[in-house]
């Protein structure tokens, strides 16, 4: 505090002025840079020392996703200044931002708050401080269906400034617990992949599981810890798909036509499906019919003028809403060859048979009266197979003729 005095000359008198001083303004700030999750806040302390007439600290903002609330003040007042402290909670508003719903809509959310103090119409302090809002997320997926011996992609984007402040560790929960473990990636059935950030602050952490099995259908998340802040994603669910084919062995005759269908139990929407032959490793579209909520559904497949070199073994492959896929069981296609048809011997009745438990047929002749009789007793029938489209036996079916009459 100094005292100013004013000497006026030429009169002899001395006039001394009312007193006044200078006080100096000093702010200081726990951090000018505050990070806050959708999970967590950020507690800020503002000390400034002014002088004693100073009027209260004002405070302004252009955030629109969070907003401060004050949760203690102190005041030490001195004949000439007063040391103010200030504490408050930055945090995310609630319904005032949308939460994001896909990558596209994920980006760094900054804004500032100002505290400044007014002394005078001519003197005052302001101190800036930067929010960034991180860590928001978005899951690609929030249910997985998948058969056992498939890859599994499971995919996680959130916010974030740098990789250096980031750390990330995917958890799972097994159906009969209650706990979530960490994932360890030391295993060779699991890969953890992050990538860079894109020019949204965007950060995307993929977790492969190599091939399913009945182990790894389970609920996931993944932890983020940003400039020490935690957040959690949403849990993501693996569920197991379910695939029925009855049949599934389908024998058909070359030249026929042949229905193949599978039905799948699946929680997501399939986007494409494809019938797979797997002998040529070829693959052919197969029309999807109306699905709007998960649950059972039929792909179906029909084929017409078969030929033998359609037989073999077949799947369906569906791709999914958000990625991944689904394959069936195996269904196996048998062509089955048909023989040239025998000339019916004479005075003879011929039909064609089916032989119980067995892919083969045959055809079996009877004589047309009962005063007939076969020329070749073990020569009645003659068995076709299939598989090649020959007689079984190179045997002639037997002609009936009358019975000799004793005389």
């Amino acid at each position: 505090k100094q005292w100013y005095q004013r000497r006026v000359r030429g009169s002899g008198h001395t006039i001394k002025t009312p007193e006044s001083y200078i006080g100096v303004l000093e702010t200081h700030i726990t951090s000018k840079v505050v990070v806050i999750t959708p999970d967590s806040s950020a507690l800020v302390t503002f000390e400034t020392l002014i002088p004693s007439t100073t009027d209260p600290l004002v405070a302004t903002t252009d955030c629109f996703f969070a907003r401060f609330v004050n949760s203690a003040m102190s005041l030490d007042k001195t004949a000439y200044h007063q040391r103010l402290r200030d504490s408050f909670h930055i945090l995310q508003r609630t319904g005032n931002v949308r939460k994001a719903t896909s990558k596209a809509e994920l980006f760094i959310k900054e804004c500032a708050i100002t505290y400044t103090v007014f002394h005078n119409d001519y003197t005052q302090i302001s101190t800036v401080i930067k929010v960034f809002l991180l860590g928001e997320m978005v899951t690609a997926r929030s249910v997985i269906s998948a058969t056992l011996g498939q890859p599994v992609t499971i995919q996680v984007y959130f916010t974030a400034r740098n990789l250096s402040e980031v750390s990330v560790t995917w958890e799972r929960r097994g159906w009969q617990q209650s706990d979530w473990t960490a994932v360890s990636t030391k295993l060779l059935s699991y890969r953890m992949l992050t990538s860079d950030i894109d020019q949204n602050g965007v950060i995307s952490t993929t977790l492969l599981i190599q091939s399913l099995v009945m182990s790894d259908v389970a609920d996931y998340r993944v932890v983020v810890l940003i400039s020490n802040q935690r957040q959690t994603s949403d849990t993501i669910k693996i569920t197991l798909a379910e695939t029925r084919t009855d049949p599934h062995i389908i024998s058909v005759f070359e030249g026929s036509s042949a229905n193949i269908s599978v039905e799948l139990v699946i929680e997501q929407k399939p986007i494409t499906a494809e019938r797979i032959h797997m002998e040529r490793m070829k693959a052919y579209p197969v029309a999807l019919s109306d699905y709007s909520t998960p649950g059972a559904f039929t792909l179906s497949y029909h084929q017409q003028n078969i030929m033998s070199s359609d037989s073999g073994n077949y799947k369906f492959r569906v791709q999914l809403d958000g990625g991944g896929s689904v394959t069936s069981e195996n269904i196996v296609l048998k062509v089955k060859q048909r023989c040239r048809p025998p000339v019916t011997p004479v005075n003879t009745i011929m039909n064609k048979e089916d032989i119980d438990g067995s892919e083969n047929y045959e055809y079996v002749v009877r004589c047309k009266s009962d005063d007939l009789v076969f020329l070749f007793d073990k020569q009645t029938r003659v068995v076709c197979d299939t598989k090649s489209g020959k007689y079984t036996t190179q045997n002639d079916l037997t002609p009936c003729t009358y019975q000799k009459q004793n005389i």
